[in-house]
């Protein structure tokens, strides 16, 4: 009989395969019904294996994908790949994750592959490398939020004081009959609001409304 003939050893033989071969009447047709079986079953497996190859040639990190989320899926890839038993080498793994990052760690998986020693890296050593890049990131970038949101306190600290100064950070009284303006000397409005104040100007630049006198202004008249 020719090596083409030869049913793979497998061990004992398990119960599925012996209800399948229990009816056959003579040795040809139970020998047969294992080859096809077992034809069968590596055909499954080089499907499965061809699946796995194409799921992780096209596997790639999302923008907000941890290391570690991202690599524990190549790991299980190539693990059900050699559980098929495929061989998959761990420079092919290696290439393979640093090509497939996503663009915030593309600087650094451009110098691992460049100017590391990729031939005698291993896996875990380049994963421990990108973690170490990414907790960089992060805390780059909350030292970056801090100072977006101390650069706000400041905006909106500022801004509260100019709407003092000016006038509109205070609370004014609505009936305005007895109010009066220091700019014109008449009533019915403030100072910050009177409409002659750019026409004055220039003649009375020592009457410049301070915002203690239309605090004082303001306040008595709710006495």
């Amino acid at each position: 009989m020719g090596d083409e003939d030869e049913v793979p050893h497998e061990g004992a033989v398990n119960d599925e395969i012996l209800m399948q071969v229990v009816s056959k009447d003579t040795a040809a047709e139970v020998w047969t019904t294992l080859r096809s079986m077992y034809v069968g079953a590596d055909r499954v497996k080089e499907v499965k294996v061809q699946t796995l190859h194409w799921q992780l040639e096209n596997l790639c990190m999302g923008e907000e994908e941890s290391v570690d989320d991202f690599s524990s899926k190549i790991t299980l890839l190539v693990g059900e790949m050699q559980a098929l038993g495929e061989k998959v080498e761990e420079k092919y793994v290696i290439k393979k994750l640093l090509r497939a990052v996503s663009d915030k760690f593309v600087n650094i998986a451009m110098t691992i592959e460049f100017f590391g020693s990729m031939n005698i890296m291993t896996k875990e050593e380049v994963i421990g490398s990108l973690k170490a890049y990414e907790e960089k990131l992060k805390l780059r970038r909350a030292r970056t939020n801090e100072q977006l949101l101390l650069a706000r306190g400041q905006g909106s600290s500022r801004g509260h004081g100019r709407g003092y100064e000016d006038g509109r950070g205070l609370e004014w009284p609505k009936d305005k009959s007895k109010v009066r303006c220091y700019n014109c000397e008449e009533f019915g409005h403030f100072a910050f609001e009177c409409p002659k104040k750019k026409k004055r100007k220039h003649i009375l630049p020592s009457r410049t409304l301070t915002m203690n006198q239309r605090y004082c202004d303001a306040t008595s008249l709710r006495r």
